[in-house]
């Protein structure tokens, strides 16, 4: 080991990170829920003015990030690990376990001063500034919220769920929700008690746009015994949540929350007829959200079948007059008023805004074209009236809580910004539902079965990888990540994603959602991508392998092993012209289907439906090779080989090239498997295949004449060629090694046994838990070691399921000792060689990583040079063998740069010089219709 190969690399969370709400997870036999009972935008976003100028606070698991709405930047970055306040409150010691913690954010103004007020579920309170710089050092104000000590509930079990205003705040504990008052003094907040209402007999509750107004939705006590002789009746059965009972009669109790006490309520009416149709159907009863006017004279009720009813309130005569808003067809998850009343805002599960002017006597409905996602929130801003904001909910992913949050211009209601993570897909729903706990989906009251659908291609229950990503070619800093039926292409130096790419669609419907008809979309299960050269032309190459389940009923559906048999597979080949070196360039072309391979490795034997399963894709050649070098390797379920080429078509003027099969080595019936492997020697001679515990060489020519194979100890997990010294790395259960293939022989070797048992064996302490003691199969560790190409490095990411972190173990070339180890407090999702000079890594959290080299050019490849190469190592470094162990970055003269990530609008030296990420993503998304002085207006801002 030589210390320049130490120094080489440093490790840091650049980027990523996913939207936060304060989401509650439903614990029982019931894991979805009809809605989330929680106003979203009203209380995580914030949004203020300034010079004329529009922000919104955005809050994400990591970070909190301010956009400017009129030019559509992100002008201030503040994450959480970059400065120790917030640091200890709001990042996870335990990792992923932990809920989010931030209920609400509100903008304050302390002498003159504007802060971020945050409201935390544990009954503290965060001032972030945001007129000032945020250091790793730099105090702020934490204050502790108490609960009065005669109150009927234990401070240990409460948590604050909604903040309406500085004074009145919302809690709860297992079975009651509390109104209460904040009294404060110079050091220390009370919460003072009000009023509560026992959970059984809460149906939803709300507030008006203003927050001057609280809205609880409880059970008439008419109703009250039908429900009890029910309940009884249902006894020992598995029964959902009591809020998706069906009720005929409701109460509404109105709250006043500027008034000094609130023990009696300012509103009360009782029993409300609530029969929104004739239907036996009980959706039609189930009440899944409530809003009220800042005026207290009207109140909206949401129901699981689509059905608006619209209450009109006469308080003298304690009256009320009631319509019927028809338009969707499923549940409501969003409903908002305007701020002067005249208006209605509804969404849910059909991806439908709707918006019903309510001020004529007849009222009148629009509506605007379906959105990316489920509408599970609606706001009107304070600030301005011109403004919607909408949260999103991509619900098509089962196995992540995938937000997005967009900002409409309400006159004429088109995006005016859209904010998300990156959206991944996970193997499977063991994260969301066994550890994050995540609510994650809105219960459709059409699409029931959805709730317990089986992810396609999922190799085992226990698996915390996401589906692959991969690296753009030309612009390594764009990430494609596969998701559902399209790709998330992710910018890593703007920290935001840049589109959508919707790449396979089984049917173009209206303006009803197609779940509601029972399409099934397809899956994207792999992604690959690489450059070939064609007739002095530069292409990027998309490889993507789909699946799609069948639709078929009756005869065709065949009941047997139907996870499997009833799964076609498609094999696409996509191409996009390099247009130019610059990002925008390459990101304006669209991609081209160039070829399509229905069943690339034919149907299951003895079956009617059901392809054999595609496991794999290998890209084999060199990045500099020609058109023609440059193969593509398919492996499947049993054992079988395909090897895909370019084919020339000269018949064809406008497509005189595409993929063909050019090599095989067809499935064997007897065989199944989880991992089939093959990689392409050094000098493309012998083309190796990993089945069970065996290395087969096959000759490259005929891929049927098996030369010999290698007796390994355990299951091959992952392996691959090491460029470098022609070597082939190979992953075990027990541990890794090297094989000269000149030598025929194992050269030199880790055993990871112990290190890979805490990746198997979980230990989990809940004892309410599916988990109990589980166990990981390491059926995804290629998408978590990869190799440096250029200096032969190897890099493994070994996750410890006993706990939440994982470790990264660094390897020189020859495998002949272990360079450093390097501890990330949460669980390693992906990693990847970015076709440059850098790893990426992504954790289960949507927090991305980079492992980067300090090597600014290396064989005259271009790199991503940063300027804030003095990124801190991701959390303290774990002890090694290695006496150097501590050295990981580049920069060792300052010690505190090792103990902080620095953050996109700050640096230690930030006097003597600034960051690139402040500047870039504004220059790079300039375009006509931005005026230059608004950008150099906002830089002026941030330098300031």
């Amino acid at each position: 080991m030589s210390f320049n190969t130490v120094d080489s690399y440093s490790v840091s969370l650049v980027s990523g990170g996913k939207l936060t709400t304060p989401f509650i997870h439903k614990s029982g036999d019931n894991d979805y829920e009809y809605t989330s009972k929680y106003d979203l935008l009203s209380n995580s976003f914030a949004f203020y003015t300034d010079s004329q100028r529009d922000y919104s606070v955005v809050p994400f698991n990591n970070m909190l990030r301010i956009y400017c709405s009129n030019t559509r930047q992100c002008v201030k970055t503040i994450k959480f690990n970059n400065n120790k306040t917030l640091e200890n409150e709001l990042l996870s010691k335990n990792g992923v376990f932990l809920e989010s913690h931030i209920v609400t954010s509100n903008i304050i103004f302390i002498d003159n001063l504007k802060f971020i007020e945050l409201v935390l579920k544990n009954l503290r309170v965060i001032y972030v500034p945001i007129d000032r710089r945020i250091d790793y050092d730099s105090e702020m104000k934490v204050v502790q919220m108490t609960a009065e000590s005669d109150l009927e509930f234990d401070n240990s079990s409460l948590v604050v769920t909604q903040s309406l205003n500085d004074n009145v705040f919302l809690a709860e504990d297992a079975e009651n929700l509390y109104i209460c008052t904040k009294y404060s003094s110079e050091n220390s907040e009370k919460l003072i008690l009000q009023n509560k209402v026992e959970k059984e007999t809460l149906v939803s509750y709300s507030w008006s746009s203003n927050k001057s107004n609280i809205l609880l939705i409880t059970k008439s006590s008419s109703d009250d015994e039908t429900l009890k002789k029910k309940k009884s009746k249902s006894k020992g059965k598995k029964t959902g949540s009591s809020s998706n009972s069906s009720y005929k009669k409701i109460n509404a109790t109105i709250f006043i929350t500027n008034q000094i006490e609130m023990t009696v309520p300012t509103l009360e009416f009782t029993d409300i007829d609530i029969n929104t149709s004739d239907s036996i159907s009980k959706n039609a009863k189930i009440i899944t959200q409530s809003t009220i006017t800042n005026d207290l004279s009207k109140i909206a009720l949401g129901f699981a079948s689509g059905v608006i009813q619209l209450l009109t309130l006469q308080p003298s005569n304690n009256d009320v007059t009631a319509q019927f808003l028809k338009w969707h067809c499923d549940s409501i998850l969003a409903l908002s008023f305007n701020s002067n009343s005249t208006q209605l805002f509804s969404g849910g599960w059909e991806k439908v805004f709707v918006y019903w002017d309510i001020a004529q006597g007849n009222i009148k409905k629009n509506f605007i074209p379906r959105l990316n996602g489920v509408i599970v929130s609606i706001m009107e801003p304070l600030f301005k009236e011109n403004y919607i904001a909408v949260l999103l909910q991509h619900v098509d992913n089962v196995t992540n809580m995938d937000l997005e949050w967009v900002l409409l211009n309400k006159s004429d209601f088109k995006s005016k910004l859209n904010v998300n993570g990156p959206l991944i897909n996970f193997e499977n729903e063991y994260l969301v539902k066994a550890i994050k706990k995540e609510n994650i989906r809105p219960k459709s009251a059409i699409k029931q079965k959805s709730t317990t659908s089986t992810m396609i291609g999922t190799p085992g229950f226990n698996d915390i990888t996401i589906r692959s990503f991969t690296n753009s070619v030309r612009s390594p800093e764009i990430l494609y990540f596969p998701h559902c039926n399209g790709i998330n292409s992710y910018d890593l130096n703007k920290n935001e994603s840049l589109k959508y790419i919707q790449l396979s669609k089984s049917v173009d419907m209206g303006k009803i959602r197609m779940e509601h008809e029972n399409i099934i979309e397809p899956e994207i299960l792999n992604i690959e991508n690489f450059q070939l050269q064609y007739e002095n032309k530069s292409y990027e190459i998309l490889v993507t392998v789909e699946a799609l389940r069948s639709q078929q009923i009756g005869v065709f559906n065949n009941s047997n092993n139907k996870q499997d048999n009833e799964i076609s597979y498609t094999l696409k080949f996509w191409r996009k012209q390099n247009l130019g070196v610059s990002n925008i360039d390459n990101e304006a072309s669209e991609w081209v289907l160039q070829t399509k391979i229905i069943s690339p490795h034919g149907i299951e034997a003895n079956q009617l439906l059901g392809d054999i399963k595609i496991l794999d894709i290998h890209i084999s050649g060199n990045y500099d090779d020609d058109l023609k070098k440059r193969h593509i390797f398919t492996t499947d379920s049993h054992g079988g080989i395909k090897k895909w080429a370019i084919i020339e078509v000269s018949e064809n003027v406008e497509e005189p090239w595409k993929f063909g099969l050019v090599n095989y080595k067809p499935a064997n019936s007897n065989l199944k498997m989880e991992n089939n492997f093959v990689i392409e020697s050094l000098d493309k001679s012998l083309i190796l295949q990993s089945l069970g515990d065996r290395l087969h060489f096959l000759d490259a020519i005929d891929l049927n004449s098996s030369l010999k194979f290698l007796q390994l100890d355990s299951n091959i997990q992952t392996m691959s060629l090491n460029k470098v010294n022609g070597t082939i790395v190979i992953m075990t259960k027990i541990g890794i090694l090297s094989y000269d293939l000149v030598k025929n022989e194992i050269v030199s070797g880790f055993d990871l046994y112990e290190e890979l048992q805490k990746s198997i064996n979980g230990n989990f302490k809940d004892s309410n838990s599916q988990l109990g003691k589980s166990k990981l199969e390491l059926y995804n560790m290629k998408r978590l070691l990869d190799i440096n190409p250029i200096t032969g490095d190897i890099v493994l990411a070994v996750n410890d399921l006993s706990g939440t972190s994982s470790t990264l173990f660094f390897f020189d070339k020859d495998l002949n000792e272990m360079i450093f180890e390097k501890k990330h407090d949460s669980w390693i999702a992906c990693l990847r060689w970015n076709k440059q000079n850098n790893f990426n890594f992504i954790d289960i959290n949507s927090r991305i990583g980079i492992i980067s080299s300090n090597t600014s050019n290396v064989n005259n490849k271009s790199t991503i040079v940063q300027e804030d190469q003095i990124l801190a190592p991701l959390n303290s470094i774990s002890s090694s063998s290695n006496e150097n162990v501590e050295i990981i970055s580049s920069n060792k003269n300052d010690q505190k740069e090792l103990d902080m990530i620095m953050d996109t609008d700050n640096t230690n030296d930030s006097k003597s010089r600034l960051n690139n990420h402040m500047f870039l993503p504004l220059f790079n998304s300039v375009n006509s219709n931005t005026m230059v002085d608004t950008v150099f207006d906002t830089v002026l801002k941030m330098v300031q």
